[in-house]
């Protein structure tokens, strides 16, 4: 492995994106494979079974593909893919058929315009989604997502953005603007410095997304079913319904509904 590659991932473990056991484990493995041969495709249908590449190559999956773990500089998806384990490369990108059984790790980019499901965790630097995600957890620089991610337990990432469906019970990042077009769209828990919710122009008028709890700074919310909302500055446009809100300046449009509200008083 270059200096380079080995600061990059070295990167990755300073900021929390992966552990220090899979920061280990990256290294063995990246190291018992360099001097592996890839093995001969057994078939015409570009069917790969027990195949590992080295960490130099790319791997271009046109037809069907079958591995076990793939450990390469890139994957790359236009026809149907099913790895039993582990992707770990720099960049991948899907425009065809994805099932991953593990952890998908990417120093690079993820970008997805098919159909690509992890039955572990993602880890890149970014993320950009017309199509379909699903996976157990996401943790991202940036995400541009206007297709429809699902993430079952929880998402990290610095700024998202979302034009399309998102559901997620928790997501954690620096700031959130979600476009909403149809009422569809779950999130259990929202914890963000900054969010802004909007319905995509006048014609989605009843568009609307359930978050159940939110926790900010700066809200400015359209379409929003909440439980609670707490923040510092919240507005609270067409077609939001709270249960309880508590902030220290709390602003609203005629339509918006707020069963319960506390606002402080911070200069108590």
């Amino acid at each position: 492995m270059d200096e380079d590659l080995k600061r990059k991932l070295k990167e990755k473990l300073d900021q929390g994106i992966i552990t220090q056991e899979l920061y280990d484990e990256i290294l063995t493995r990246w190291k018992t494979t360099q001097d592996e041969d890839n093995k001969k495709e057994k078939n015409p249908e570009e069917k790969h079974e027990n195949k590992e590449h080295e960490r130099n190559s790319t791997v271009n999956v046109m037809g069907l593909g079958k591995f076990d773990d793939i450990y390469a500089k890139e994957l790359t998806v236009s026809g149907s893919v099913k790895v039993s384990g582990n992707v770990d490369v720099f960049n991948m990108d899907v425009s065809g058929a994805a099932s991953i059984g593990g952890n998908i790790t990417l120093s690079g980019g993820l970008d997805v315009s098919g159909s690509l499901v992890a039955g572990g965790s993602i880890s890149c630097e970014s993320l950009d989604l017309a199509g379909s995600l699903k996976a157990e957890e996401l943790v991202s620089g940036k995400i541009d997502s206007s297709g429809w991610l699902t993430i079952k337990k929880g998402i990290k990432a610095e700024i998202i953005n979302v034009d399309g469906a998102i559901e997620s019970d928790g997501v954690d990042c620096n700031s959130i603007q979600i476009d909403i077009s149809s009422t569809r769209g779950k999130i259990t828990k929202l914890l963000c410095n900054t969010v802004n919710i909007r319905r995509q122009r006048r014609i989605f008028r009843s568009a609307s997304i359930k978050i159940d709890e939110i926790t900010c700074k700066t809200a400015e919310l359209e379409g929003v079913i909440a439980k609670s909302i707490i923040g510092d500055d919240v507005t609270l446009g067409d077609g939001c319904e709270v249960d309880y809100v508590e902030a220290s300046t709390l602003k609203m449009s005629e339509n918006a509904i707020v069963r319960k509200r506390n606002i402080r008083d911070d200069n108590r």
